[in-house]
């Protein structure tokens, strides 16, 4: 018959690189053994009662080789924090009938981050005059992500933009240089794990090509008008206004 001779248990937090503020997330924790199956409560504290995370169980038989199987309660991904909450271990799947030793199981509760997708906003224009400024801006990604910004081109790289831009707050504005011209031209935003892409728009020149074209054809009109008149002195020209009166 199953017997444990002694129990103990470790509450111990796993939550990376954050601080020693969070090293209270499992506290209160008890157990108790019925002979058939161990029960673990714990408390599982945090501000934000609608994060999630991951609780894992390892015990000392195997050296916390990895974790506990056959386990039923909170416990899992998508634990919310809580009082009271509880596990339930079915002991005789995984120690031998005579087992009599002391028994440590520690709890491990990792904080689940999703992931956001990148996803870029619409632009505000489908063109713009050289020299104007852009805004670009986009949502989703985690506080922490440095974004990437290049611009392209018919799908080829022209310039990256920047490398090590912040998440927040999520846009960045960009002046057009005087040399770009032409249509294709979209922005890329990438961070360590995701990208996506602005959209397509073109650049216009600054002064529109009409208003270059027209003063052009103006002049050309009045070379052509000061050259199909005739000069005063030409024998041909038909004057029929009287000379002028002699006096009396």
């Amino acid at each position: 018959m199953l017997s444990c001779r002694k129990l103990t248990l470790l509450g111990m937090t796993l939550l990376g690189v954050l601080t020693f503020a969070f090293a209270q997330t499992i506290e209160n924790v008890k157990t108790t053994f019925d002979g058939e199956r161990v029960i673990i409560t714990y408390d599982l504290n945090n501000s934000d009662l609608t994060q999630k995370f991951k609780v894992v169980l390892y015990s000392s038989h195997n050296k916390y080789g990895f974790p506990l199987p056959s386990l039923v309660g909170d416990v899992g991904e998508n634990v919310l924090p809580g009082k009271g909450k509880r596990v339930s271990w079915e002991v005789r799947k995984e120690l031998p009938p005579d087992f009599d030793a002391e028994l440590s199981i520690k709890v491990k509760a990792a904080m689940i981050i999703p992931i956001i997708k990148l996803e870029a906003k619409p632009l505000a224009k489908s063109g713009y005059k050289k020299g104007q400024t852009v805004q670009v801006e986009w949502k989703g990604g985690k506080p922490s992500d440095k974004i990437h910004i290049d611009l392209y081109k018919d799908g080829a790289l022209q310039q990256k933009l920047t490398e090590s831009l912040g998440n927040s707050p999520q846009l960045y504005q960009w002046m057009l240089p005087k040399d770009l011209k032409g249509s294709g031209y979209s922005f890329r935003i990438a961070n360590s794990s995701d990208q996506t892409n602005s959209g397509n728009f073109k650049v216009k020149p600054k002064i529109p090509l009409m208003l270059k074209v027209l003063p052009v054809l103006m002049i050309g009109g009045v070379v052509v008008a000061l050259g199909g008149s005739k000069s005063p002195t030409d024998p041909t020209l038909n004057n029929d206004l009287p000379g002028p009166i002699k006096p009396n």
